[in-house]
């Protein structure tokens, strides 16, 4: 449990939870200073996993708060689904395409995971080395980065049944 910034950097190892709306999110994290910390433990290598909105905040940016700064890891902003034959937000079960190996998905056997989400993190700007997986809305998007022990989904592996469990136990041996 993070109860001061210095927290950030020496846990073993740390869960950036996906609870709120971005603005929310980063205007919390900044007001008790936890943004240095985070970028800190980032550029570390520290293993780190991010849930839900906590991957969105790995980005400059997001449609959902204006002006509002992301940590900036990941270039690019995050958008609302604009299709408007879709319901917005996705809530409910969808598969993810694994675009490179992680040790967190192996014996990933194409099950549904599930997602509660309006904003979205574009392909176009997500580099090679970030991009884990996409999922198609309407339109494909990054559901999950990782780039060495720093990982992050849009889904909720913890709302995600046994396919979702499996995830979480990796990330605790990883």
């Amino acid at each position: 449990d993070v109860q001061s910034p210095e927290d950030i950097l020496t846990a073993e190892k740390l869960i950036f939870p996906g609870v709120g709306s971005y603005g929310l999110v980063m205007t919390r994290s900044q007001e008790k200073g936890y943004i240095a910390p985070l970028k800190q433990r980032i550029a570390e290598n520290k293993p780190l996993l991010g849930i839900c909105v906590a991957l969105q905040a790995l980005y400059e940016g997001s449609e959902e708060s204006p002006g509002v700064a992301g940590l900036g890891i990941i270039p690019g902003q995050v958008i609302r689904f604009s299709d408007r034959a879709l319901s917005v937000p996705q809530i409910g079960w969808n598969n993810v395409k694994l675009k490179k190996n992680s040790p967190l998905m192996n014996g990933y056997a194409n099950e549904k995971l599930y997602f509660v989400h309006s904003y979205h993190a574009q392909l176009g700007t997500t580099g090679k080395e970030w991009l884990l997986a996409v999922t198609d809305y309407g339109t494909e998007f990054v559901s999950a980065v990782e780039k060495g022990n720093v990982s992050a989904f849009q889904f909720h592996p913890e709302k995600s049944g046994k396919a979702g469990l499996r995830i979480l136990k990796k990330k605790k041996k990883k």
